[in-house]
């Protein structure tokens, strides 16, 4: 019977390709995509597309975001994206 819950769990854990995930080893580092929720309140920097590997973001976009709030495509082609934190 609890098997299927142990299989579950394995499966939630962070995806090392997408840079996704909770465990916060990565700070500094760490990447948020479009939708996600801030962890804190910060600036973040675009580091680039989600689905487009081959463009870098265009330009620097910074921008500052409250602790829970989403956040945002790329301003310049409103595509998912992925945001840093600004050093």
């Amino acid at each position: 019977m609890g098997q299927k819950g142990g299989e579950k769990r394995a499966s939630q854990r962070s995806n090392p390709a997408t840079g996704s995930g909770s465990s916060g080893r990565n700070s500094g580092s760490e990447r948020f995509k479009t939708g996600e929720k801030a962890p804190e309140t910060a600036k973040y920097e675009l580091a680039g597309l989600v689905h487009d590997t081959s463009k870098s973001a265009q330009g620097e976009e910074t921008i500052k975001l409250e602790k829970n709030e989403q956040f945002p495509p790329d301003p310049a082609s409103n595509e998912a994206a992925y945001w840093v934190k600004a050093s």
